[in-house]
């Protein structure tokens, strides 16, 4: 029974972004989880876009001089919206061995705690290129601004729930302490519009600006999330039969922000400047002027939103004794696109597996991730994965991402 622990646990590393689960231990393993406890630790982070590579995002971060070669780069990149988010977290979870549940074996408690950000924004391919090109090739059009779209938060949890030992099937209910949530909702008909002869400009916007109270640090909403996931085994232990199934639900759950809302609904013309008005401080360009026009009205107020989190489909096929088959499928809340996945896991022997898969969706249109994950001493088992190798390697890339994870066995029986 040790060694069938020990193999499944070193399996369960290469599930989607980490996530502990056992699937089915043994067809005869009926008595409980055979250990006194786990605790799983993990830490991981992603930057994706479909269109914003890394020659253009580094300049902002590092410094540097972002060329008009990469800004048309990623221009021609966008086919109709362009799409850039990330995910970072960091969670410690525990599964309880002893504890018995309902007066039977097979029922245990686990808890859990983290933290977790989140953010997504989305942009039109017209609306890109009047802020990074210009409006010299825009001259007559009317460019749409409300595919501009924004949002970001940060939360903490704790919390637990109950889990079934011989599978690790389990649900969870956290409660969530909210750090920042900003929004940005451009509505119709935002635009910005060049007159034919380039004299004028006229800007219409519409729309809605949310954001936490900046020096609020430590708390600025409540609310709770739920997580949790069914496993199945169909033919286990048989190669060629084997079918290691899971459904389950990430970081789905609601949060009550205190908050303030901007709400901007009005046009602005601007015909040029007239430079002997403004050299002797008397002409139309006036500051005041130009703010009373924007009518931009703030309150202050409690709202409710979404932690933008995920429900997920997953198989993995036993073909052959040191090879499977793993498939997968993960929808995201909009304008994060549905992520297909498809990969292998190859375990050359007890103490190392190595994994290679290839996505569509997500942030980014496709990418290629690999894995490892090794058994340290009896208890101890490491994991590394990046869902985008080539982020690491190539400036062109449009992604980045990696994670790391931890589990401990307690008191392993024999």
């Amino acid at each position: 029974m040790k060694l069938i622990l020990s193999l499944f646990l070193s399996f369960s590393l290469f599930v989607a972004q980490g996530q502990l689960s056992y699937h089915v231990l043994s067809a005869i393993d009926t008595s409980g989880m055979n250990c006194n406890g786990i605790l799983a630790v993990q830490g991981q982070a992603e930057l994706g876009s479909n269109f914003l590579h890394k020659q253009l995002v580094k300049p902002f971060v590092i410094g540097g001089v972002v060329t008009y070669e990469d800004r048309y780069q990623s221009l021609n990149a966008i086919d109709l919206l362009g799409l850039a988010g990330g995910e970072a977290s960091a969670h410690v979870r525990y599964y309880g061995g002893k504890d018995s549940l309902f007066n039977t074996k097979k029922l245990g408690l686990m808890i859990q705690a983290g933290t977790r950000y989140w953010m997504s924004g989305t942009i039109g391919k017209d609306a890109f290129q009047l802020l990074s090109l210009g409006n010299s090739d825009l001259v007559g059009d009317s460019v749409a601004l409300s595919t501009i779209q924004a949002e970001a938060l940060g939360y903490q949890f704790i919390g637990g729930g109950i889990f079934d030992k011989r599978t690790l099937s389990f649900f969870s209910v956290s409660l969530v302490n909210g750090l920042f949530h900003n929004q940005l909702q451009m509505g119709y008909p935002a635009s910005f519009y060049t007159s034919a002869n380039a004299d004028s400009i006229e800007i219409s916007y519409q729309g809605q600006y949310w954001h936490t109270q900046a020096d609020r640090k430590t708390s600025n909403g409540i609310g709770i999330v739920f997580d949790g996931e069914y496993n199945y085994c169909a033919s286990p232990g048989i190669v060629g039969k084997e079918i290691l199934s899971s459904i389950g639900i990430r970081n789905l759950g609601w949060v009550k922000w205190n908050s303030n809302v901007n709400v901007f609904d009005s046009s602005y013309v601007w015909t040029g400047l007239d430079l002997n008005s403004v050299l002797s401080d008397t002409g139309t360009l006036n500051l005041e002027t130009i703010q009373d026009s924007i009518q931009m009205n703030q309150a202050s107020l409690s709202y409710w939103r979404p932690t933008r989190g995920s429900i997920y489909v997953r198989s993995i096929y036993s073909f052959l004794p040191k090879w499977k088959l793993r498939m997968q499928m993960e929808f995201f809340p909009a304008p994060v696109n549905p992520l297909l996945l498809a990969g292998f896991i190859w375990t050359p022997n007890d103490f190392i597996q190595i994994s290679a898969d290839y996505a569509r969706g997500g942030f980014t249109k496709s990418k290629w991730g690999i894995g490892c994950s090794f058994k340290l001493k009896n208890s101890m088992y490491v994991s590394l994965q990046t869902n985008h190798m080539l982020g690491f390697l190539s400036e062109n890339s449009k992604s980045m991402s990696a994670s790391i994870q931890l589990n401990y066995i307690f008191n392993q029986k024999k």
